[in-house]
Order: structure tokens, then C-alpha cells, then sequence
């Protein structure tokens, strides 16, 4: 979309059915919040994505259907690609924010529960959502390193807060192991992260599993 700037907005409208067009309209005039978030990456171009026979690294492994999983900003990401929408982004005619967050992890149990208190700073209501990702910094297998393992989402009033309970279960940690034929979770160091999207990180932590 090398027009994108040229504009005062853009949107991205899916499965509109019989009624796509007095939905899209309800958004525009601001009578319905909008509050879709992509569950996909938007490369800048051809070129960055993992379809492009140009693309750096193995396409496969670093592209993943064109998923962004080229790691959360607080670590190297990996081949460079900076997205022109990250996997999660969202705008609506409200804001919102997140503090008083933590995480409370149970490396004998695989698990870490975690809390975060979200509200809505705007003067609209609407509604919040965001996702919970694990990521490995060295991986036995050839799956994407980082991973969306659980989303929430939240409707709030103006000036409203509301607490979101998550739980990464051991499954988040887990990798199938193609010569073993079984889940497994590695022992390691694992960065557990939430965030609006997936360049919107706003809660991490370390996690050791032994």
C-alpha cells in the first residue's frame, strides 16, 4: 500500500456479507466503535514477504504463512523485516491502557498466570483486546519461535478499568517432536509477553523451565 500515507485513513473490511456496507458506513460515521484487530501480518512489500523468493533467511521457518513472528521488541528480531501493519494492530476512536500488570509463573507446573489491569483513557466507550505470546530464545524444533497462546477481549466505558486474568498452560510451552512423535516442553529460558499487537508489547517477563 505505497498510497497509505497519502490518505487520512485506511480500514480492512472481512466477510462483510449481506450487510458489509451499512456496517463499514456505521464505522466511518463513528456510530459504531470500531475495534477489529489483523490476525494477520501486512508486509511493507512483495519483497517482505515470505511468498518473495528474495527473502532473507529460510521462507518457511522465518515466514510461517506470513504470521509476525519475527520476535517481540525487546529481543534481536530475527531477519530484520520491519511489517507496515504488525499481527494485532487496531485502531478505534478511543485509547486505552495497561498497568499494574504481572506475572506469576509455575515452572514445576509449566504454567504462569497473568494479570493486568486495562482502562479505557479515552471519552468513548469501546473495547480492548490483546494476546498473550511465548517465545523460546533457542528452539529444538524449526517452528516459529514466538507464539499466540491466549487473547482477551474487553469492552469498557470511558474512564473504566477492568482487570484480565490469562493462564499459559503447558501446551503454550510445548513443541511436537518430529522423531519422537510427541508434545514436549524444552528446558530453557522462555519470554512471556502480552500485548495490543504484536509490536505493542506492555507486559514481559523471563521464565526458566528446568
Amino acid at each position: 500500500m505505497p498510497w497509505i500515507e497519502k490518505r487520512a485513513g485506511g480500514g480492512e473490511a472481512w466477510f462483510g456479507g449481506q450487510e458489509g456496507g451499512a456496517a463499514i458506513a456505521d464505522v466511518l460515521f463513528g456510530d459504531v466503535q470500531s475495534a477489529g484487530k489483523l490476525p494477520v501480518n501486512v508486509p511493507e512489500g512483495v519483497n517482505d514477504s515470505p511468498a518473495s523468493s528474495t527473502y532473507p533467511g529460510k521462507r518457511w521457518e522465518d515466514g510461517i504463512r506470513g504470521r509476525d513472528i519475527h520476535r517481540l521488541p525487546l529481543i534481536s528480531i530475527t531477519q530484520n523485516v520491519e511489517p507496515l501493519f504488525p499481527f494485532g494492530f487496531g485502531l478505534s476512536y478511543t485509547s486505552s491502557a495497561t498497568h499494574s500488570s504481572s506475572l506469576s509463573p509455575d515452572p514445576g507446573m509449566k504454567r504462569t498466570s497473568v494479570t493486568l489491569d486495562v482502562t479505557n483513557t479515552g471519552t468513548r466507550a469501546g473495547a480492548e483486546s490483546g494476546s498473550g505470546l511465548c517465545e523460546r530464545g533457542a528452539c529444538f524444533c524449526s517452528a516459529a519461535p514466538e507464539r499466540t497462546q491466549s487473547f482477551f477481549p474487553i469492552a469498557l466505558q470511558p474512564g473504566e478499568t477492568k482487570t484480565v486474568h490469562l493462564t499459559l498452560g503447558e501446551s503454550s510451552f510445548a513443541f511436537f517432536h518430529p522423531m519422537k512423535k510427541q508434545w514436549e516442553v524444552e528446558p530453557g529460558t522462555y519470554t512471556v509477553a502480552v500485548g495490543s499487537s504484536s509490536r505493542d508489547v506492555r507486559l514481559s517477563q523471563s521464565l526458566e523451565i528446568k
